[in-house]
Order: C-alpha cells, then sequence, then structure tokens
C-alpha cells in the first residue's frame, strides 16, 4: 500500500470519525472504538475504489482469482500446456 492510500485512509478516518475518538477518555476506550471502527470499515464499509466492494469482499475474490491461476499454473506446469474442460 502507497503513502497517497495511507494518507487517503487516515484523511477519510478522521474526517468520519475523529469528533467519536475525541470524546474517549481513557487509552481502552480509544482501543475498543477502532476495532469496531475497523470492523466497520473492512467488512461492512464499500469503497469506490474497490469496485463498490467492502476491502473483505475485495480480499476474497482477489484471493478467489490468484488460486483459479495457481490452479491453471499447476495443470499446465503438469501436463505441458493448458488443459481444456468442458
Amino acid at each position: 500500500m502507497g503513502n497517497l492510500e495511507v494518507e487517503s485512509f487516515f484523511g477519510r478516518f478522521k474526517e468520519e470519525w475523529g469528533d467519536l475518538f475525541a470524546d474517549c477518555e481513557t487509552e481502552r476506550e480509544v482501543i475498543d472504538l477502532l476495532k469496531i471502527k475497523l470492523l466497520y470499515y473492512n467488512g461492512e464499509r464499500t469503497h469506490s475504489s474497490l469496485g463498490y466492494l467492502t476491502p473483505n469482499e475485495f480480499v476474497a475474490q482477489e484471493l478467489k482469482i490468484a488460486a483459479h491461476a495457481l490452479e491453471t499454473f499447476e495443470l499446465v506446469r503438469i501436463f505441458g500446456r493448458a488443459a481444456q474442460f468442458d
């Protein structure tokens, strides 16, 4: 992840939830609130840069694509050519 993405994340994070964190009185409150907000941010909030998927959905999709690519690569390695299945 590049610096632009990190800056974007923290800018949006502060914009959306900065006031909530300012109201925290203890470190435990900050940690608990951060856990809740990160679960929301990664699991429920869609992101336009990810095709309106949540980060969790995007990662799952990319892992599925990568697994398929590895499976195809293994078949090519075994059979010496791209296998065709009907």
